[in-house]
Formats: structure tokens, sequence, C-alpha cells
């Protein structure tokens, strides 16, 4: 039993030994992983890119909006024509002014319709590539894990990686843009 006893004895310090390895390896890899936050939301509102495209947005919308202003004048028009007509006459002007009332609705449905398009292509387009970036500079710099800030309860400052982003993407973008 002595013997029995003594077995166990060295079979469970194996196994905490081994344990204790194993834990302390897991341990030791976990605290030398490299790891950032990023704020996607601060790095898309500051990326020059994004700020090109909604320059170029607003000038297609504010376009759209001065031929719809136009048209709308025009019919106008028609509708200053109808109200001087006599009763008898005012028929063929009333279907007329309907049907370019109706048409403007429908264009304008469409364009704002296409804009939004447009603007959500934009947008998904320019957050696939801060995603690439964002990537290709984890890669770069040996980063284990760079997680979005809003996913985390808690950050040190130090560990927030947006500034450097940004400047570097922009870099990019400038670079690119010549």
């Amino acid at each position: 039993m002595n013997r029995a006893m003594m077995r166990a004895s060295v079979f469970f310090s194996f196994v905490l030994l081994l344990f204790l390895g194993v834990s302390t390896l897991a341990f030791s890899a976990a605290r030398e992983s490299k790891i950032a936050c990023v704020d996607i939301s601060r790095i898309f509102d500051a990326y020059q890119y994004t700020i090109d495209a909604e320059a170029e947005l607003e000038k297609s919308k504010e376009e759209a909006q001065k031929k719809v202003n136009e048209k709308l004048e025009d019919i106008k028009k028609i509708q200053d024509k109808l109200d001087a007509l006599p009763e008898s006459k005012r028929e063929e002007q009333q279907r007329i002014f309907d049907e370019k009332l109706a048409a403007l609705k429908t264009e304008s449905k469409d364009v704002s319709r296409k804009l939004v398009e447009t603007r959500n292509e934009k947008v998904k387009e320019i957050l696939k590539e801060i995603q690439t970036f964002i990537e290709e500079y984890a890669a770069a710099n040996d980063y284990d894990f760079i997680l979005r800030k809003r996913m985390v309860i808690y950050e040190n400052d130090k560990f927030d990686l947006s500034e450097d982003i940004i400047e570097q993407l922009n870099k990019k973008y400038k670079k690119a843009k010549k």
C-alpha cells in the first residue's frame, strides 16, 4: 500500500507539473500577444476618400435638385396658364399638368433612390478599403488582434491605433490620387 500511494503521489505530481507547464506556456503566449483597437467610425469620417466621396455625392444631389426645380417651374407655369383658362379649355391643359406632375414625382423618387444606392455602394467600398488597410497594417506591424473600439468595454488609449491608421490611410490615398 505504501508503494501504491507513492505511485499515486508521483503520478499526481507529474500531472500537476504538466498542467502548470502547459498553463504557464499558454499564459506566456497570451501575455505576449500584440493587441490594439480602432474606432472605425472616426477613421471613416476622417478618411479623405470619404470626405471627397461625400462632396461628390452632395454635388450630384445639388445638380439633381436643380433639374427638379427647373421642371417644377415649368409645371408652375402650366398651372398659371391653367388657372387663366376658361373652364371649357381647361381639360387638355389639366391633363398635361397632371402628366408632368406625375412624371416629376416619379423622377424625383428615382433620383433620390439612385443617390441613396450610390451612397450606400460608396460607403461599402470605403469600409472594405479601410478593413483591408487595417489587415495589411496589422500584418506589417505584427499585431495578433485589432479590435473594433465599440466592441471593447474598456481599453487604454495607448492601444488605440485610430490616429495612426487615419494618417497612413490618407497618405496612401493621396499617393494613389496623384
